[in-house]
């Protein structure tokens, strides 16, 4: 088994491979931002992205992306779908499966009226639009594809998948339905920048511990999953908010006395403040957790963040898709501080298990 967080700018696109009945099975949650794909280099000469080398590798070894999940519509997630969408007309056959939620999905689980929204033309590929208008395109794709059934992906469902098992932690009702009321009212809430707060140093932030809950709707109606491979959990979280997350665990009889046994956890929100909480990381018992992002636009992980997971575990591992970022965050003072581990090596993580 094989996980791979790829270097996706500020996004999350994340490849597991693995084999069931001898036969590999590939699962691609999310593509990250549109550059994921493809970007322009020096002298406008077009620039493949990793999420490009990946499709074409799968592509050689005559596989497919067995499952596709899209967690949430912010671009950061969906752009580089939507690139590789418009750019590669057959992108659709490599598909096998999509889970995402709509707002007619959302309409029709929650029994209330659908949103009704124009017609809308495939977003070009330069676009800075995020969120419904995207989603609204990917929707009428994949389903004039057939590679999707519209059922909807909810908290506390337990899905099976090629041997394996998605346990659903987000989003909840509460979350659905925030997002269906603005499915067509995009607001780009979760791209605005934000100042850093790595001028202060680990020992201030861990005094200093305060919750400050993400509000945002696209994040809240995040797909997060307990994903069960051989009997060990793998925690990926999206973007998910924290108390939901908590709500998720509970309904699978997990909580601070009985904390899931996790072999890592894929942080929610590129290690954002808001969306890691002390009573969050009391409900895991995990010494590795991945943060994915450049830093680009959200500044993100925040030191904060970062100070509760040093708070709570012991010398944890905390594993960078873009190890930069590593010095950016921590000083010298900060390792005399207090112990923790991180990783140094290229752009991008490998994980493997037998």
């Amino acid at each position: 088994m094989r996980i791979e967080f790829l270097p996706a700018y500020n996004g999350d696109a994340i490849c597991i491979n693995f084999k069931h009945e001898n036969a590999a099975v590939n699962i691609l949650i999310d593509g990250g931002t549109k550059q994921t794909y493809q970007t322009k280099g020096k002298k406008n000469t077009i620039v493949n992205g990793p999420l490009k080398h990946l499709v074409e590798a799968i592509r050689e070894r005559n596989e497919k992306i067995d499952l596709l999940i899209l967690t949430h519509i912010d671009d950061d997630h969906i752009g580089g779908i939507m690139k590789w969408l418009e750019n590669d007309k057959k992108a659709l056959k490599l598909i096998g499966e999509v889970w995402f939620n709509s707002g007619k999905t959302i309409a029709s689980y929650l029994n209330v009226s659908e949103i009704k929204i124009p017609e809308l033309q495939l977003v070009p590929h330069d676009t800075t639009e995020t969120g419904v208008g995207q989603g609204v395109n990917f929707e009428k794709l994949i389903r004039e594809a057939k590679v999707w059934n519209e059922a909807i992906v909810a908290q506390g469902q337990c899905l099976e998948f090629k041997g394996t098992t998605f346990k659903i932690l987000s989003p909840s009702p509460a979350g659905l339905k925030a997002l269906h009321d603005k499915w067509f009212r995009e607001a780009p809430d979760s791209l605005t920048a934000v100042a850093t707060d790595y001028d202060q140093s680990l020992e201030h932030h861990l005094s200093k511990l305060i919750s400050d809950p993400d509000g945002s709707i696209h994040n809240g109606s995040s797909i997060a999953f307990i994903w069960v491979h051989n009997e060990k959990n793998y925690l990926f979280l999206s973007d998910a908010h924290a108390d939901t997350l908590i709500d998720g665990f509970k309904l699978f009889e997990y909580d601070k006395e009985n904390p899931i046994p996790a072999e890592v956890v894929k942080l929610s929100h590129h290690g954002s403040n808001r969306n890691i909480s002390l009573e969050l990381l009391e409900v895991i018992d995990a010494n590795q957790f991945v943060v994915t992002t450049n830093g680009d636009k959200h500044g993100h992980p925040d030191k904060k963040g970062l100070a509760k997971i040093l708070k709570s575990k012991s010398n944890p591992l905390i594993r960078f898709n873009y190890p930069k970022r590593i010095d950016d965050i921590f000083t010298a003072e900060d390792r005399k501080f207090i112990e923790f581990r991180t990783d140094t090596a290229l752009d991008g993580i490998i994980i493997e298990e037998e």
